[in-house]
């Protein structure tokens, strides 16, 4: 496995929450990537955070509303 994408959560305090799945994930998969998918309020959480490759925003009330942002 080269990645994975960690489907995140809208709430600050449930993305604090999922950085706990982040180191067994790599004892699991050396070498793998790890990407988050979050809301742009939760990204920045994890903005920084040497062992995330890639922070994902997915803006469902703004860039990705309605069925043409989707």
């Amino acid at each position: 496995m080269r990645s994975i994408l960690v489907i995140g959560f809208s709430r600050i305090g449930d993305t604090v929450l999922s950085t706990c799945v982040i180191d067994p994930l790599l004892r699991a998969f050396p070498g793998c990537s790890i990407r988050f998918l979050l809301s742009p309020l939760s990204a920045e959480v994890l903005r920084g955070d040497p062992r995330v490759e890639e922070v994902l925003i997915y803006d469902r009330s703004g860039r990705h509303s309605g069925l043409r942002g989707r």
